[in-house]
């Protein structure tokens, strides 16, 4: 619970770029994103996944941790 009160508000964005191919109507994405603001901090946090069943980088997340402005860039999105 104390990070709750250290990080008690959060911005989340989410989405995916690029697709690797269409099942019915249903676009399967190449990449999938995530950014997250904490406001109390100050603090950004970007990630970019490939699509893919068996991931390069293994489960440690920290190893698909980006800059946002790669974030920015591929989506043409601008955060806060």
């Amino acid at each position: 619970m104390k990070h709750l009160k250290l990080y008690d508000v959060l911005h989340i964005w989410a989405g995916s770029v690029g697709n690797i191919k269409i099942i019915g109507k249903i676009a399967v994405p190449e990449k999938c994103w995530k950014v997250i603001y904490i406001l109390n901090t100050n603090q950004w946090t970007a990630y970019l996944f490939n699509n893919v069943e068996k991931p390069e980088k293994g489960l440690n997340l920290n190893s698909y941790q980006v800059d946002i402005k790669v974030i920015k860039d591929l989506t043409g999105l601008s955060f806060l």
